[in-house]
C-alpha cells in the first residue's frame, strides 16, 4: 500500500516482468487438435513487463475500485496457416495494451449488487506494410451489473447483464469488426416446504 488519503481510501501501485514458454496450446489448437500442427521449431519465449495503479475506498454504502494498467508483450507466440496446416511463430514488434477496470460494490440487507466496467486499447504489430493494428478480439468497451435479492431459508432472485463493446476481427469474410451485444440472465427460486422451485432464463 503506497498510502491512505482519506478515511478508508487506499492507493497501491505494482510493476513486474515475466517470461512464458512457448505452448502449442492456443484458441486456434483448441478447436482444431494438435493434428494439423506442425512440429514447433526457434521458438523464443515471451516476455511481458506490466505495471497496475490501483485506487480503492467507499463512498457512503459503496466500495469502489478503479485500476489503470499497462503491459507490453514482446514475442507473442501467434498461428499462421500454411494450407491446412498451423505453424506457430513468433509475432514480430512488441503487443501493447492500456486500460482502466472499474469496480463498485453495494450490499444493503438482503440486497448486493456489483457494477463492473473496463477500456482497453490493445495493439500489436501489423503485417506488410502496416504499422500497428488493433488486438482481435479484444473489445474496446465492456460492463456488467449483476445484481441479487435473498432471503435465507425463503427464496431468491437475481439479474445480470454484460455488454460487449465491437471488437476487431480477423479471418471474416464479412466484416472486420463485430457488433457490440448484450446478455441478459434472469434467476427466481423460492422454497416451498422441502422443495426449490426456480426458474432461470
Amino acid at each position: 500500500v503506497l498510502g491512505r488519503f482519506a478515511e478508508g481510501w487506499s492507493v497501491r501501485a505494482s510493476a513486474g516482468t515475466g517470461y512464458f514458454a512457448p505452448t502449442p496450446f492456443t484458441e486456434e489448437t483448441e478447436a482444431t487438435g494438435l493434428t494439423p500442427v506442425i512440429p514447433p521449431t526457434g521458438l523464443e519465449a515471451e516476455t511481458a513487463q506490466g505495471t497496475s495503479l490501483d485506487l480503492g475506498g467507499l463512498i457512503g454504502p459503496v466500495e469502489v475500485n478503479a485500476t489503470l494498467f499497462a503491459s507490453s508483450v514482446e514475442s507473442a507466440l501467434r498461428v499462421e496457416e500454411v494450407g491446412d496446416r498451423l505453424r506457430l511463430v513468433n509475432a514480430g514488434g512488441r503487443t501493447r495494451a492500456r486500460g482502466v477496470d472499474l469496480i463498485a460494490r453495494v450490499h444493503r440487507g438482503a440486497l448486493h449488487a456489483t457494477a463492473t466496467g473496463t477500456y482497453v486499447h490493445a495493439t500489436e504489430a501489423g503485417d506488410g506494410d502496416v504499422g500497428r493494428r488493433t488486438v482481435p478480439l479484444t473489445p474496446r468497451w465492456a460492463a456488467g451489473v449483476v445484481a441479487a435479492w435473498e432471503r435465507e431459508g425463503q427464496g431468491r432472485a437475481g439479474v445480470e447483464v454484460y455488454f460487449t463493446g465491437r471488437q476487431a476481427l480477423e479471418d471474416d469474410t464479412y466484416r472486420d469488426r463485430s457488433r457490440s451485444y448484450t446478455i441478459v440472465g434472469v434467476l427466481v427460486e423460492q422454497r416451498v416446504g422441502g422443495v426449490r422451485l426456480f426458474v432461470n432464463g
